[in-house]
């Protein structure tokens, strides 16, 4: 049975605006795109935490793409930016890696015995046009997440993905396996900025909880004091909408260059004190849907080895991110089951 891409309507997860109007896959709606920056309009049509899920009985799952042009990134394989990884029963079995961009097909064995839950993760930092997928029997809908609801991702380039060796090992993509829940990678690589616009389109999101790993992309000189400005805001527009969704605040991990780079050093320590004095005004305010963790427990000063640049994660790295936001998703699920 061949799929194509409107045939596959609640199939696409990750994508929230999918189906929608259009079945274009991007991770914010080709009508805001105009309204956006320009890196972050380009960003938002890469299809970081995509994922087609469905349930088979077939020997060989096909693919038929066109990979759109994308950006060169010198630490980044082939397969970790623009490959498709395939999952069966939560276990990975296949990366479809394009060689080029433009038109690519391609076949991968499974297990045709029996029905198996399949996953095919997109690309973390590519474009693509979806022609078809093919198995040898109808697909029919897996058996719903364990979590009802998405969990949004909102931060920066180790949010979307960077830089895992292939897009199931970005570490939003592992905690939605871990604790089964839709993913929702709002990840902009060097672009996470906090802007009020993405604000507004993040709180359109009915989601279980929101992970703000945002903060690394506001230490540059130029614009030192736009993290006070901004990431409160960002906040408030969210609860205005929601006012008892979970928020886990996640501040920033150590980079590398901060530890002998002086003034570097001091922007980043004025990013991690605002995040954090937003933490503690929002409490103070009576906010009690907020979580913390300090990305110095997942990447600290002693730990390059976690990272492929001193910045950001190699998959070690994000295993470390896993293993220290793993239990505290878990109590905030928990809790909101009490």
């Amino acid at each position: 049975m061949e799929y194509t891409i409107d045939l596959l309507e609640g199939h696409v997860e990750g994508l929230y605006w999918f189906g929608k109007g259009n079945h274009d896959l991007f991770r914010f709606p080709s009508s805001s795109l105009g309204q956006l920056r320009k890196d972050v309009a380009f960003l938002a049509t890469n299809t970081a935490g995509g994922c087609i899920r469905f349930k088979a009985r077939t020997a060989s799952i096909g693919i038929e793409i066109v990979m759109q042009p994308s950006r060169a990134y010198e630490k980044f394989s082939r397969a970790g930016q623009c490959g498709l990884d395939v999952y069966a029963d939560g276990r990975y079995i296949h990366t479809f890696v394009p060689p080029r961009d433009g038109y690519f097909i391609s076949v991968a064995e499974t297990d045709g015995a029996r029905a198996h839950e399949y996953a095919i993760y997109l690309p973390t930092y590519a474009s693509l046009e979806l022609k078809s997928i093919g198995v040898d029997e109808d697909i029919k809908h897996p058996a719903p997440h364990a979590v009802k609801k998405p969990v949004v991702f909102y931060g920066s380039s180790i949010t979307q993905g960077a830089y895992a060796s292939r897009p199931g090992l970005a570490y939003p993509s592992m905690l939605g396996r871990l604790l089964d829940f839709e993913v929702i990678n709002l990840g902009f690589s060097g672009n996470g900025k906090c802007e009020p616009e993405v604000a507004n389109l993040v709180s359109q999101i009915d989601a279980s909880c929101l992970v703000m790993d945002a903060g690394g992309n506001l230490t540059a000189p130029e614009e030192e004091g736009l993290i006070q400005a901004r990431y409160p805001a960002f906040l408030k527009t969210i609860r205005a909408l929601h006012p008892a969704m979970p928020i886990l605040i996640v501040n920033m991990q150590h980079i590398g260059a901060a530890t002998w780079d002086t003034r570097f050093r001091r922007l980043c320590n004025k990013v991690r004190d605002a995040i954090r004095e937003t933490r503690d005004q929002l409490t103070r305010s009576g906010d009690r849907n907020l979580y913390y963790v300090d990305g110095m427990d997942m990447v600290g000063p002693e730990d390059m080895d976690c990272t492929v640049d001193g910045t950001h994660a190699n998959d070690l790295g994000f295993h470390r991110y896993v293993s220290v936001l793993a239990p505290v998703l878990k109590r905030i699920f928990a809790e909101a089951k009490s």
